[in-house]
């Protein structure tokens, strides 16, 4: 447990204020002769906050320009949020050092404008880069304060001690992003977390930018901070722990429970939101035939319509493709009807494959390179669809429901765009299999209301296109109805 430093009798309290006085002396001093180390308060202006500043005012005009709406909505949020340093000492009446506010800026301007300009998009793994640098700034903000703290009240703990605290701070804030990605995933289908190996490295990722992050600012505190920043540290960690005391202190059993009433309401949202009712299977029965679909040929065989987004008969077969020209990220999915008015399952075990092509966007133009089979279709916002993310290389079973993804089971399996692949999905009594290039990748079980139409499905951003898909009974489990 953290222990004060005994209290010093009263000649030394005044050579402690004596000395105080005349570090500020000096750096008053130092300041008016240029000393890199000026603040506001002693005339100086933070330069490198402005500049930093004036990076997201550019992101705003570029895609006020450029007619993107969103990204300069971005933008503005993102420069409203760098006004906070002053905001904090506006109404602490404490001054935010320089250190602390350029780490802070770097921070904002990193995650806004990679949001505005959609570079998370662009480039294939801009995330990974983007999703450690902030916790590494923010694990740096963490340090500073903590170690102002001890130095504000002179609490005897071991640096190392105070450098745990701050890096566990940065790990938690990196775990905290994560489920938030989660959260507006599962309820606002916001599609940014692509695969559950995607997460798994960005937590990775998060932690070792805490580790590092918490290194440099333990030695930037150490051989660059001065007494006086130290104790701008420590005082605005005082203001904002205080306020958060003093509302415990008032409030605390109001705020644990409305704590707990706020994270039982949205695990109760998040069940509740997939409880709606889904359209019934309706249609006739497959029966026992066999259907093929020879796209790249001018007779494709078994009828098939379009249920969701573009797609056009190419050289390569049907293919969906994006001709408005979506902003990178705003991709949405299309999916094509196979046989429509028929019932797949109702009894009866299946075998649905396809053979594709997902095309490799131009750069700068985004990063969508995903195709699949879909099946148990009940219109176009409820299905089950088994794809394959050329970008993140898994093969992935999903259920839409009302629109929103569900991921179900998900194998990494190495490809490469403007390839072909053979997609496969066996489908008997609850139970779907899943079967790429040849290869039985993995079965999932206990899966409910399987039967229904059937479909081909791609979110891309240049086409994804299927030369034949064929469709009909599973011989292997002949004899064992649905």
């Amino acid at each position: 447990m953290a222990r004060r430093a005994p209290t010093a009798p009263a000649a030394d309290h005044s050579d402690d204020h004596h000395r105080d006085d005349s570090e500020r002396d000096r750096r008053s001093a130092r300041s008016e002769d240029g000393d890199p180390h000026g603040d506001h308060h002693q005339g100086g202006v933070h330069w490198l906050s402005w500049v930093l500043r004036s990076l997201l005012v550019v992101c705003l005009v570029v895609q006020f320009v450029r007619g993107n709406t969103g990204g300069a909505i971005v933008a503005v949020e993102g420069l409203v949020l760098s006004f906070l340093p002053f905001a904090i000492t506006y109404f602490s009446g404490r001054h935010v050092p320089k250190l602390l506010e350029t780490t802070f800026q770097l921070a904002i301007v990193l995650q806004f404008c990679s949001e505005s300009l959609k570079l998370f998009e662009l480039f294939t793994y801009w995330d990974k880069i983007v999703h450690p640098l902030e916790i590494f700034l923010a694990s740096g903000v963490g340090t500073y304060l903590l170690f102002g703290h001890r130095h504000q009240h002179q609490l005897k703990f071991a640096d190392e001690l105070a450098a745990a605290g701050a890096m566990f701070f940065g790990m938690s804030l990196g775990a905290f992003w994560e489920l938030l990605e989660f959260g507006m995933d599962w309820f606002a289908n916001a599609n940014l977390q692509k695969s559950n190996a995607d997460t798994m490295t960005d937590i990775l990722l998060n932690d070792a930018g805490a580790v590092f992050g918490t290194l440099l600012a333990v030695w930037l505190y150490r051989h660059w901070a001065t007494d006086h920043e130290k104790e701008e540290f420590g005082e605005i960690a005082d203001w904002g722990l205080g306020w958060l005391a003093n509302l415990l202190q008032k409030h605390g059993r109001a705020v644990g429970i409305a704590t707990a009433l706020l994270v039982a309401a949205i695990v109760f949202a998040g069940w509740y939101i997939d409880r709606g009712p889904i359209p019934p299977a309706s249609g006739q029965p497959a029966g026992n035939v066999e259907r093929h679909w020879a796209f790249a040929s001018a007779d494709p065989g078994a009828p098939y319509s379009v249920l969701v987004g573009d797609w056009s008969v190419q050289q390569n077969g049907i293919c969906r493709t994006n001709p408005d020209h979506p902003w990178p990220g705003s991709e949405k999915p299309g999916v094509l009807a196979l046989d429509p008015g028929v019932e797949y399952g109702a009894g009866r075990p299946f075998v649905v494959s396809t053979h594709f092509l997902a095309e490799r966007p131009p750069l700068l133009t985004g990063t969508a390179m995903e195709a699949g089979v879909a099946f148990g279709v009940r219109g176009k916002d409820d299905y089950y669809v088994l794809r394959a993310s050329v970008l993140h290389d898994t093969v992935s079973l999903d259920r839409f429901l009302h629109g929103r993804k569900r991921n179900l089971r998900e194998e990494h399996y190495l490809m490469r765009g403007n390839e072909w692949h053979d997609l496969q999905a066996k489908v008997t009594d609850g139970r779907v299999v899943a079967v790429f290039d040849g290869k039985e990748l993995f079965y999932e079980d206990r899966l409910t209301d399987l039967d229904g139409g059937l479909g081909l499905w791609a979110r891309v951003t240049a086409g994804a296109c299927f030369s034949e898909t064929d469709a009909g009974p599973d011989p292997a489990a002949a004899g064992n109805p649905i």
